[in-house]
């Protein structure tokens, strides 16, 4: 699978990330280094823990790489997650906001298998 093909299948941004890293060897490196990240366990880790200031440091943290990798299909559930999580941070959610943030880490999982499946072709 080519770069190119990799960002399509992961809904991501490549004349973004072209345009930033400037060659396709950049990208599949920064792409590979990726798959060593652990912020998306530390993220699921905290949410099971009910850990919210840990877990919205996690989603951040995954939110930034998305955004520096273009990974567009990841980066935006990541996002609202951390801006529901920054709300949590400092109190216990409701359950309409726990069963919210279950959702969206439902969406970050999805999409974080299949970006790292697609990563993980190149």
């Amino acid at each position: 699978m080519t770069v190119q093909e990799c960002y399509e299948k992961i809904n991501g941004n490549y004349q973004g990330v072209i345009a930033r890293l400037m060659t396709e060897e950049r990208v599949k490196k920064f792409a590979m280094m990726f798959l060593k990240d652990t912020s998306c366990e530390k993220l699921q880790e905290s949410l099971a823990a009910q850990d919210y200031a840990e877990a919205f440091r996690a989603a951040h943290t995954l939110k930034g790489i998305c955004q520096n990798l273009d990974f567009t299909g990841l980066q935006e559930p990541a996002n609202t997650l951390t801006e529901l999580l920054r709300d949590l941070e400092e109190k216990q959610p409701s359950d309409e906001e726990a069963k919210r943030v279950q959702a969206l880490m439902e969406q970050v999982r999805t999409q974080y298998e299949i970006t790292v499946s697609a990563i993980q072709e190149l």
